[in-house]
Parts: structure tokens; sequence; C-alpha cells
């Protein structure tokens, strides 16, 4: 949103988050359900579901494995049992950044998922994820 990108996708009922609420200004819609069907063990894991679902890929930002993320590991399942393209990267990556742009266009993403833990699980996260996303999205148009 501070690049004037458009934000919108899925959140759980309540607009619910680990630390509270989802302030108004996100654009999300509410899930029916918490918890996805198919994944009852995993918090959140509706909206996951079908914020990979109704994505053209999923860009996966995460320091080290998915391993041992409940969430993340969902994620990358999802992507998995949609045929979604999927692209796992470490944010503190300095180089990670550089292939981003070129697999947007190579896989034809019009609507592009991020994904990853939560702040509570990997402190400082959030932080890290909105500079890489600035840099990497904020270097001209991608869509050329």
């Amino acid at each position: 949103m501070a690049l004037g990108i458009a934000c919108g996708g899925w959140c759980p009922p309540g607009r619910e988050c680990e630390d509270g609420v989802i302030p108004p200004e996100y654009p999300l819609v509410e899930t029916p359900l918490e918890r996805s069907p198919f994944a009852p063990e995993v918090a959140r894991s509706q909206r996951t579901e079908w914020n990979v679902l109704d994505s053209d890929g999923t860009l996966i930002l995460i320091p080290g494995s998915v391993a041992g993320d409940k969430g993340t590991e969902w994620t990358l399942r999802c992507a998995g049992n949609y045929q979604r393209p999927c692209l796992f990267l470490d944010p503190y990556d300095a180089a990670a950044a550089m292939g981003v742009k070129a697999w947007i266009r190579d896989n034809n993403i019009k609507v592009l998922n991020v994904a990853g833990p939560s702040e509570r699980t990997y402190p400082g996260i959030g932080e890290r994820v909105y500079e890489f996303l600035k840099d990497v999205l904020g270097r001209g148009p991608i869509w050329r």
C-alpha cells in the first residue's frame, strides 16, 4: 500500500490475528471459518488456503526453512495442491531480491500472495519483509 499497489485478500473471522485485530485500513474479507477443513490443526488455515487459491503465485519470505512453521508449511502445501507457482526466499539475503521481478514476469503473476511466518515466530520479520518488498516492488514497473 505504501507503494500504491493494490492490497486485498482474505483474513480470519473477526479479523483476528496473533496480536489482536487486523486494522480496518487493510482491505481484507473475512473467511467464514478460521480453519480449513483440510488443515484443522493449523491456525488461520482457511485464509491461507483461499489467499493461495485466489492468487497467481505465492512469495514465501522466511529465514531458513519452513520446517516447523505449520502455517508456512500449509502455504507451501496449498501452492502445490492448487498448482500455483511458489518462490521461497530468505528476506535477509540481499541477493534474494534479484530474481523476484523476473519470477513474477516469467510466471505471469498479476495477483501475488505474500506469505511467511509471524512476528511472534520470527521477531523482526515484519519490518524486514516490509523493507524487502519496498525494495523489490519499488524499483519501477514489474509487468513489462
